[in-house]
């Protein structure tokens, strides 16, 4: 499915993918041989997931996305190596990743990936009905409410290169972390929560000194 690179594509492959809480929709790809015209390709708009998933993996397998060759722990404790193919999963992936790091709040970006890992444990040892999945699935999804948005990015040559993402619903403010813009977040406000996180590490730094 996937091509060694040295065989993969010339030319890159641009392509706009959208989700909806989560979930993505339709997607636009753009082939072009070259990256300087972009906006003057072949397009093609797909609706369907399984036509996108299609799409993508030989897409991306042309480009020589998505092998990876990886050493795993088996449930019983044994390690096993596998050489896995998943175009179409490596580029969703990406795509869906840097969507939700614009749009969630950083806590609720942690406990997400964090639940996101129990959950592969939860399908890859055979506990899809336990409880403890029904709990998570339903976290994971609620998780998802606000990733609604657009993600272009590029693949080719193995590599899947974000060039731009949007998304009505992201907390991501430009006013706010510039530097330029007055009213904006001030350094002036660290001072004290420095000096708060610092008195831990001050009694550390001291009991140290002392016992040695």
């Amino acid at each position: 499915m996937t091509r060694d690179l040295q065989q993969a594509e010339d030319y890159p492959s641009i392509i706009d993918i959208s989700f909806e809480k989560g979930k993505f929709y339709p997607i636009h790809i753009r082939f072009t041989t070259n990256i300087k015209k972009i906006g003057q390709e072949k397009a093609l708009i797909i609706k369907d997931p399984l036509t996108i998933v299609e799409t993508l993996n030989k897409l991306g397998g042309q480009h020589g996305v998505g092998r990876i060759d990886i050493v795993e722990n088996r449930f019983i404790g044994i390690k096993s190596r596998g050489l896995y193919e998943t175009p179409a999963g490596t580029i969703l992936h990406v795509a869906h990743f840097d969507l939700e790091v614009y749009a969630l709040d950083k806590e609720v970006l942690r406990m997400k990936r964090y639940l996101q890992e129990k959950m592969a444990d939860f399908v890859y040892n055979g506990f899809w009905f336990s409880p403890e999945a029904s709990y998570a699935r339903t976290c994971l999804e609620l998780s998802q409410e606000l990733v609604t948005g657009t993600v272009t990015l590029q693949v080719f040559k193995g590599n899947v290169t974000i060039l731009a993402r949007k998304s009505a619903s992201s907390l991501y403010n430009i006013d706010l972390v510039s530097m330029d813009v007055a009213g904006g977040f001030s350094p002036e406000d660290s001072t004290g929560f420095i000096n708060i996180h610092a008195i831990r590490l001050k009694e550390y730094a001291r009991f140290v000194s002392n016992n040695n």
